[in-house]
């Protein structure tokens, strides 16, 4: 046997194996990443849900869902709709710890909300606390339902529990989970940027209808149908809705057109 034919049998038995290797991962990976995705999108899903199963507990209670943000008289911002619907979320004492009379960020509060309270974190988001120190939510909800000092019922939802939306994955800007102002408007798109809904790792983002419902929603989704879901009453003012400015951290990761990391406007 010539010395170049062992040359060449070794070379066989050397990359064959590689190339069987590197096929594998080829066809492997996109099976992994879909996997991965599965159960990240199930894991939303089984939040939203209790998310749902909550407000409707709540509202059997009081006969409305809570307080987008609850304002003192003279304009103090106390708690928001996290903190009312964390007895009805979380079997933890984090509740029953929080001081109610004080705002988030008093002393006597603000230790309580440095923790991460896993039921506002996406699993898989690395982000998951904020500068200041304060615990992160990566779900906000619909502002014409949870505004300040809001009060609404069911029955103020005239086109129907299946047709209105609680609550939706954001995009990026991340606000602390004890933050009163945890609300955004619902835009005619989605995944567009980091005040939108979305989830820069998927195409789709998830919502909860009030009557429990989740929906995978595509980030393609036609603007009037968007639109149509943004519009259901009841409509609040435009002052019950408005939030102070708040810097934000953490910038959205999909893509766009749009240069986001350049707007001082969203990253101070």
């Amino acid at each position: 046997m010539s010395f170049k034919h062992i040359s060449f049998r070794r070379w066989i038995s050397v990359t064959l194996p590689v190339f069987v290797i590197g096929l594998l991962i080829v066809v492997l990976v996109p099976f992994i990443h879909r996997a991965r995705e599965t159960a990240r999108r199930t894991l939303i899903k089984n939040t939203m849900h209790q998310f749902g199963i909550a407000l409707s507990n709540y509202h059997d209670v009081f006969s409305a869902v809570p307080p987008g943000a609850i304002i003192g008289g003279e304009g103090t911002a106390f708690h928001g709709w996290t903190y009312s619907l964390l007895s009805f979320l979380d079997s933890s004492p984090l509740f029953s710890m929080i001081d109610p009379d004080v705002p988030w960020d008093d002393p006597r509060n603000e230790a309580l909300f440095r923790l991460h309270c896993t039921s506002f974190l996406r699993e898989g988001l690395p982000e998951a606390t904020e500068r200041e120190g304060y615990g992160l939510t990566h779900y906000e909800v619909n502002p014409h339902l949870f505004h300040r000092n809001s009060s609404v019922s069911y029955d103020d939802m005239s086109a129907g529990r299946g047709a209105t939306w609680i609550a939706g994955t954001t995009a990026g800007n991340y606000q602390p989970w004890g933050y009163p102002f945890n609300w955004r408007p619902l835009g005619d798109r989605l995944n567009s940027g980091p005040d939108s809904y979305g989830r820069a790792e998927a195409n789709t983002t998830e919502f909860v209808f009030a009557d429990g419902r989740v929906r995978t929603t595509s980030h393609d989704t036609d603007a009037s149908i968007l639109r149509k879901w943004a519009s259901a009453p009841p409509v609040p003012s435009s002052e019950a809705m408005q939030k102070p400015p708040r810097p934000t951290q953490y910038r959205w990761s999909g893509r766009t057109e749009i240069d986001w990391s350049n707007d001082p406007k969203q990253f101070p």
